[in-house]
């Protein structure tokens, strides 16, 4: 799929690039587990297009004020099409320390979070 995203995206001036993200997005928390718990992704090219080019409009139009808008939005965008399919028992989820990843970070960094303080 990686090598069909740049061709189609540099064909359609970036247009295929939303569509690839949903695709990568859903594959990703298709396969991301915490115990037995696992995710599903709900997002789509078109959603995803809708949210870039009115994200673009936004800071264009106020020249950058509304960036804390834009944030709130792209994080209520994701966090509204993510869910999570618990085992039967979901207080047997736990964590073991020494194989935690920084996936969670990633995802931060993904959708746009800064928890810089």
């Amino acid at each position: 799929a990686w090598f069909c995203a740049w061709p189609l995206t540099i064909l359609t001036a970036g247009l295929f690039w939303p569509w690839w993200s949903a695709l990568r997005a859903r594959y990703y928390w298709a396969h991301t587990t915490i115990g037995e718990a696992r995710f599903q992704c709900h997002v789509f090219g078109g959603e995803l297009l809708r949210l870039y080019l009115g994200n673009l409009i936004l800071i264009a139009v106020t020249l950058g004020l509304a960036t804390s808008w834009v944030a709130a939005r792209t994080t209520r965008f994701w966090t509204s099409r993510l869910s999570v399919i618990l085992p039967a028992e979901p207080l047997s989820i736990t964590q073991n320390p020494a194989q935690s990843s920084a996936l969670g970070e990633s995802f931060a960094d993904y959708i746009g979070f800064d928890f810089g303080v």
